[in-house]
């Protein structure tokens, strides 16, 4: 009988009622539900930060955030806060109050068409001793192979969608995350999971779809590793 896998998972919308992901505390405790039948032992909720009409403030957020941790106290799932942040040229944003589980990561995304210099951005917050992890890498059509290189190179860290990897969503995702894996550029596979239907906690699914063609050590260093390096610094609880 194989062993149960270990896994984190760092790219969530678990939080109700501050973005588009879960709807209510219930859907929020059935996709908790599901993630620890997967084996999943701890959890990043990464609500979306950034300029939108449907996103609640970073207070409302840790609100929900706290309301969410009473609730799910006897799920044997540890929960961190952390957020997505979506750059744009005229949001100022408190890069310290959005950071990942207390560490110095952060999850960022871009514009998915719009050509973006991400390379200055993400440059300057490594100079400025951040750890930026760029969001479902596979999603900017702009950026090219060599682009990814020079991003890794760089010291940015390289995150893909579960559901990129299983095909569950648009082809051309599917083929550029394929690709960063055959190059070893990535870094976490993630759920980026909104609810119960659609686009449900499946993980454990890209685990089992993977593991036939990657090495024990790679697989359990996009699943669990080196998610374990963002947890592990947190020491406090909002």
């Amino acid at each position: 009988m194989d062993e149960k896998p270990k896994l984190i998972d760092i790219h969530t919308h678990i939080i109700p009622h501050v973005d588009d992901g879960a709807s209510s505390f219930a859907e929020s405790l059935e996709m908790l539900e599901i993630m620890i039948r997967d084996g999943i032992t701890d959890v990043i909720l990464t609500p979306h930060v950034h300029s939108g009409a449907t996103i609640a403030g970073r207070e409302e957020q840790i609100l929900q955030y706290r309301i969410l941790q009473q609730k799910a106290k006897d799920l044997d799932i540890k929960l961190y806060f952390g957020s997505e942040l979506r750059y744009h040229q005229n949001l100022v944003i408190d890069y310290e109050a959005n950071l990942m589980a207390n560490s110095n990561y952060l999850l960022i995304e871009f514009s998915w068409n719009t050509k973006t210099d991400v390379h200055s951005i993400l440059q300057a917050l490594i100079n400025r001793g951040y750890k930026p992890i760029v969001a479902h890498a596979e999603r900017y059509s702009y950026l090219t192979m060599a682009d990814y290189f020079k991003l890794k190179k760089a010291g940015s860290l390289i995150q893909v969608n579960a559901g990129a990897i299983l095909g569950n969503e648009r082809s051309s995702w599917q083929q550029v995350a394929t690709s960063l894996m055959a190059e070893k550029l990535v870094d976490f596979i993630a759920s980026d999971t909104h609810n119960t239907t659609t686009r449900y906690p499946n993980l454990k699914q890209a685990y089992d779809y993977l593991k036939p063609s990657l090495s024990k050590k790679y697989l359990t260093d996009i699943f669990y590793n080196n998610a374990l390096k963002i947890i592990k610094t947190d020491k406090t609880t909002i």
